[in-house]
């Protein structure tokens, strides 16, 4: 235990400058534990202003990947970042854009596959492109002694499309505010934070080029299974365009004393997929979080020990309708909803951070189980139980001008399934569909170890200036039979201002 203490001590000595001309922005965030949490107010637990600005491209290829994913991509963009204090105020903010080209890509026409209990999925390989916008900006200031206000707001939006038939496009809107409180006095601290977010995407597809046939899709309705249809036919509902909007209000309540901090949050999520009269599916369902952090000081050595937990609950219900025409006038009558599926997540994580100045190394292992249960056509039911595991070391090392990164990510998944029928009354004929080929491959994903590993290079001007470049492989551990590939590598190369 003493050779580690000496190792952390003596080398950021040996190769960090005499005199720091600025700080690293992520090591100053995460430096302050209150910025895990939802209160902006917490930024005032610290007391250092960092900026950055920054512009990127890069690239990515290969054929360890998911269905979602492309064979090939690049993408640049650009982003900056501030953490900023006055007298009696302080600031957080964010901006950023992203352009993302990706070749011979198909499968989810979704920007975030999996995130809805729904999924639509085209057959035809080609060419897509996503424009990404961000904003992020919250203020906080002292009203009173032992008082303090503020408020957070995070929006994105994007734009996600495939010019080759089966087109599509995918408009993506979401914004999040938290209003805040504060008391402090002393070692002691207590907040509360409420959470509305909204979130939106509505998925437009169309057929321009002449051909002899029809283009497929495939609605997915939880575990692959569902309807596979020609894309215009009304049982996928995607023809004239098919919106889902989310709501999430939430309540988070924080406490801290000296360098504890902790968190608790409920939340209560309902969203719908259709419009107007046509509601084909409503989900809903809670949330709970627990997040704690806790520093200790050695010197001017800090480790940071963070862990959390989380649980979601999800159901959703496909609505039964009917158009009924008359005088000309048609309306859709609802007869009820079926219970289609319902889902659980439990996440843990723990991790241990070392800090000194610029000098980072850390550990963190997470773990996520999903339950899923899916009806798609009485009397079965399908039951999958997903584990997924993952160990990462994290290492952030200046050498005079230069810094190197090394982070290394090992992965590995295990997946339970179980069918049963709630009936005897069991026809051949009315078999509910899935699309095996597909799933396959997704929990051949989940479930082969995997390793992911980057190494980053950065050299800092005297004014402050860097340049960056990173590569970052990926590798099945074992091999693989129905993944087209067992690796995949990433690069991409910044230019930014730190101040």
């Amino acid at each position: 235990m003493n050779r580690i203490y000496t190792y952390f001590t003596i080398l950021p000595l040996v190769f960090m400058p005499a005199a720091l001309r600025a700080q690293e922005f992520r090591t100053v965030k995460s430096s302050n534990l209150w910025n895990d949490g939802r209160n902006v107010n917490g930024l005032r637990a610290d007391s250092l202003t960092v900026s950055f600005a920054e512009l990127y491209g890069g690239g990515e290829g290969g054929d360890y990947r998911n269905t979602y994913e492309a064979k090939s991509l690049w993408k640049a963009g650009a982003r900056a970042e501030t953490i900023t204090h006055f007298d009696r105020i302080s600031m957080v903010g964010a901006f950023s854009f992203e352009h993302t080209d990706y070749r011979k890509m198909c499968g989810s026409m979704s920007t975030r596959p999996g995130y809805y209990p729904v999924d639509f999925l085209e057959f035809t390989p080609g060419r897509k492109t996503r424009q990404t916008y961000t904003v992020y900006g919250g203020i906080t200031a002292d009203v009173a002694d032992c008082w303090r206000i503020g408020g957070l707001l995070d929006f994105k939006s994007s734009n996600y499309t495939k010019r080759k038939d089966l087109r599509h496009t995918d408009y993506v809107l979401d914004i999040t505010v938290a209003p805040s409180f504060l008391w402090h006095r002393g070692d002691w601290a207590a907040g509360a934070s409420y959470i509305f977010s909204k979130n939106s995407e509505t998925i437009v597809a169309e057929e321009l080029g002449i051909i002899s046939g029809s283009y497929y899709a495939f609605l997915d309705k939880g575990l692959r299974y569902g309807v596979y249809d020609v894309w215009y036919n009304s049982g996928l509902h995607l023809k004239g365009g098919l919106p889902t909007r989310e709501n999430y209000n939430g309540l988070a309540v924080q406490a801290g004393w000296r360098d504890v901090f902790a968190e608790v949050e409920y939340g209560r999520r309902s969203g719908k997929t259709g419009e107007k009269q046509n509601i084909f599916y409503k989900f809903s369902g809670d949330e709970v979080s627990v997040k704690a952090g806790y520093r200790l000081r050695a010197s001017d050595i800090s480790h940071y020990f963070r862990a959390g937990y989380s649980f979601r609950t999800m159901e959703n219900r496909e609505n039964i309708l009917e158009d009924h025409t008359e005088n000309g006038v048609t309306t859709t009558v609802s007869y009820g909803s079926n219970s289609l599926r319902n889902r659980e997540r439990h996440s843990l994580f723990a991790g241990w951070d070392v800090t000194r100045e610029l000098f980072r190394f850390g550990l963190r292992a997470e773990w996520d189980k999903d339950k899923d249960v899916v009806s798609e056509l009485y009397p079965y039911v399908e039951t999958s139980d997903k584990n997924l595991f993952r160990f990462i070391i994290d290492f952030y090392l200046p050498i005079r001008r230069f810094a190197i990164g090394l982070n290394g990510t090992f992965r590995r998944g295990w997946v339970e399934e179980s069918e049963r029928t709630v009936s005897d009354e069991v026809s051949a004929e009315s078999v509910p569909y899935r699309l095996m080929d597909y799933y396959n491959i997704e929990n051949e994903y989940i479930t082969t170890p995997s390793f992911c590993g980057k190494l980053s290079l950065r050299y800092t001007f005297r004014n402050n200036v860097y340049i960056e470049g990173e590569v970052a492989p990926s590798v099945s551990l074992k091999k693989v039979k129905y993944i087209a590939g067992t690796d995949r590598t990433a690069g991409a190369i910044r230019i930014g201002y730190t101040f």
